[in-house]
C-alpha cells in the first residue's frame, strides 16, 4: 500500500515537472537552466563545522547557528553607522543640511546617475522602470 502511495506520488511529480518543463521551453527557458545549474554543481554540503571567535571549532548545530547570529549581527551592526543617542536619529536631516542649499542637483548629475540605471529592472515604488527615465533626459 505504501509502496504503492510512493510510486503514485513519484509518478505525479515527475509528470508535473514535465509538465513545467515543456511550459518553460516555450517562454524564457529558466527553469530549464537552473535544473541543469543544480545537476552540475551536484549536492552541495552545508557547514558541518565553524570556528568561533577564539578559534575553537563548533560542531553542535546549535552552536553554529549562535555562531552565525553572532557573526551577522556584528558584521551588520557598525558602530559608525548607527545613529547616537545624543543625535536622537536626525544625523540623516543634518547630513541633507549641510551642504549648499542653493546649490540643487544639476542635470550633469541626473544625467550621470540615470546613464548608470540598468535597462530590463523591477520598477521602484513609483512603478516607473529605468527606460522611462533614460527616454526623459535623453530628449
Amino acid at each position: 500500500m505504501v509502496n504503492n502511495l510512493c510510486h503514485t506520488v513519484k509518478r505525479e511529480c515527475w509528470e508535473k515537472l514535465g509538465k513545467d518543463l515543456e511550459e518553460d521551453l516555450q517562454g524564457n527557458k529558466k527553469l530549464l537552466y537552473n535544473l541543469a545549474k543544480s545537476y552540475r554543481q551536484g549536492d552541495k554540503e552545508s557547514a558541518t563545522a565553524v570556528k568561533d571567535q577564539e578559534g575553537n571549532l563548533l560542531v553542535e548545530q546549535e552552536d553554529i547557528s549562535r555562531r552565525w547570529t553572532q557573526y551577522f549581527s556584528t558584521l551588520l551592526n557598525v558602530p559608525e553607522n548607527m545613529p547616537s543617542d545624543e543625535d536622537n536619529g536626525n544625523t540623516m536631516q543634518e547630513d541633507t543640511l549641510i551642504g549648499d542649499e542653493e546649490d540643487g542637483i544639476s542635470f550633469e548629475e541626473v544625467h550621470k546617475a540615470v546613464d548608470h540605471m540598468k535597462n530590463n529592472k523591477s520598477p521602484g515604488c513609483d512603478d516607473l522602470p529605468a527606460e522611462i527615465f533614460k527616454k526623459e533626459v535623453m530628449l
